[in-house]
């Protein structure tokens, strides 16, 4: 599981250890106390059954290769601290509202998945797959989703800071309104994106295919746009460039869309 220097005054779990003696230092070892073999489904009415026994705090739950498609997660769940989802299917799931902590999501299958005013703190989403996930403003500090498949992604109105989306698939997302504090787009595919309204301060987005992007009324305080590629629908609409950095930057009959004496090419 991921190390996390954040502890939380939950007590539950000092001294306990998996009932199966698998050796795993948790209460909820959900491979074996639920009597399940990888890949089975999670029984909602015993997961719930544990989550409110101990105040909506899910500390330190393996998951690990379990089926827990549509699991209603935020019926009981309040927090998710420490926990290990490695290959677990969490498609079509409603965490909305949950806050997560140091928790491990490698491989996973979060296609669907809804974390709706949630919050993400120092997780691991390692070759995890988000396509269509709905993260309408969420919280998310501390990750790298660098070279992830995110198509579709809805982030409408995130709060991000230290976040990675180097080399990922962001075509068709919303990032509308999204506030992005160092955080790096570095060779990511932002296709048909829409940013309307995105604070990009200092964001860095060198080498990214913004072709088809909305960015109308973003404002690109000294953000850096080096060789990144636009074309003629890239709409700059109201936005503010002024300081921007568009160096060697691919432009397809781009002068009648965006207001040319901004741009300091």
């Amino acid at each position: 599981m991921v190390s996390c220097k954040y502890k939380y005054q939950s007590e539950f779990l000092k001294g306990t250890t998996c009932k199966a003696n698998c050796g795993k230092n948790s209460q909820y070892c959900f491979i074996h106390t639920t009597e399940l073999e990888p890949k089975q489904k999670v029984s909602h009415k015993e997961f719930h059954k544990f989550i409110k026994q101990h105040d909506g705090i899910l500390e330190g739950a393996i998951f690990e290769e379990l089926d827990i498609r549509d699991l209603i997660f935020n019926v009981s769940v309040k927090i998710v601290y420490n926990g290990n989802f490695r290959k677990a299917d969490i498609s079509d799931s409603n965490w909305a509202y949950v806050k997560i902590y140091c928790t491990d999501f490698s491989n996973a299958v979060l296609k669907g998945w809804n974390l709706e005013g949630g919050l993400i703190k120092d997780c691991i989403f390692k070759e995890a797959i988000l396509e269509e996930a709905y993260l309408k403003k969420v919280i998310i500090y501390n990750v790298d989703f660098s070279g992830l498949n995110l198509k579709g992604i809805n982030l409408d109105g995130a709060m991000l800071k230290n976040v990675k989306f180097d080399n990922c698939i962001l075509d068709e997302a919303i990032l509308d309104d999204i506030v992005a504090m160092n955080v790096s787009f570095k060779g990511a595919s932002l296709k048909g994106a829409t940013l309307e309204g995105a604070s990009l301060n200092r964001a860095d987005l060198s080498g990214a295919d913004l072709s088809d992007a909305d960015l109308s009324e973003a404002n690109l305080y000294k953000a850096l746009l080096f060789k990144t590629k636009i074309n003629s629908n890239t709409n700059f609409t109201d936005a503010e460039v002024k300081t921007a950095d568009f160096r060697d930057v691919f432009l397809e009959a781009v002068l009648d869309v965006v207001d040319t004496p901004e741009l300091e090419l």
